[in-house]
């Protein structure tokens, strides 16, 4: 009777704590400070850290790791036995968390539903918490007559935050196109320096550019959009 008493407080206090929640004017959070689940993952093989064991107490054989994969807000575990389980993760907390899930502080909330070798139900609860390159996994495991914590680290991957390089085209052109060639023109890196040179044709002249830049050649920065640099010739 002690044991079912004792159980059976654990979702009354978590009943109350959701509907103090949902009361107008309490805070939950900054939202400046949440960011899509998108930005970073937390895949990896979480290994325990209890003696060996991810869960500290469970039904069925002993649970010593468990290999997440993460898409979006899905997930997918499967534990060291081959139990596949299921689940969604939330939006990433904390420090770094704009950029991608392994920047150190960023945490997320989870859920995990699934089974143990015995065939009991089994539902994960709890967070993740990244330093650098390394996740801590942590929560509450809930069977039907047993809970239990478990606790296991991984390895992760950080999420590329790096900007594309961005380019632009340069085109070059000769005015009059028989009274000389020009060079230079191309597809380049946006800031990079480029040469533009102009030719002029045997009889003929290279007076100055379409900007009246006389300078031949000439060196200019690529600017993002690109751009048109005429040479005349007469």
């Amino acid at each position: 009777m002690k044991l079912k008493n004792g159980w059976m407080l654990v979702p009354a206090l978590m009943l109350g704590l959701f509907v103090t929640a949902l009361m107008p004017g309490c805070s939950v959070g900054d939202p400046n400070d949440v960011t899509t689940v998108a930005n970073g993952s937390f895949s990896g093989n979480y290994v325990g850290t209890q003696n060996g064991v991810l869960v500290a107490h469970n039904t069925g054989n002993p649970i010593t790791s468990l290999t997440v994969s993460q898409s979006g807000n899905q997930l997918q575990a499967v534990d060291n036995n081959g139990i596949l389980f299921k689940g969604t993760i939330g939006d990433i907390l904390g420090n770094g968390g704009t950029s991608n899930a392994s920047s150190s502080g960023a945490t997320a909330t989870f859920t995990l539903t699934g089974a143990t070798t015995a065939g009991q139900s089994v539902t994960i609860t709890g967070n993740f918490k990244a330093s650098g390159s390394t996740a801590t996994m942590t929560g509450l495991w809930v069977e039907p007559t047993l809970y239990s914590s478990f606790s296991g680290v991984a390895s992760i991957t950080p999420v590329s935050t790096s900007t594309p390089t961005q380019t632009a085209t340069i085109s070059v052109v000769a005015n009059p196109s028989n009274e000389g060639t020009v060079s230079g023109g191309g597809t380049f890196t946006v800031g990079a320096s480029v040469t533009l040179t102009a030719n002029a044709a045997a009889g003929f002249t290279f007076t100055n550019w379409n900007d009246a830049v006389t300078s031949n050649p000439r060196t200019v920065v690529v600017p993002a959009g690109g751009a048109t640099y005429t040479a005349n010739f007469h």
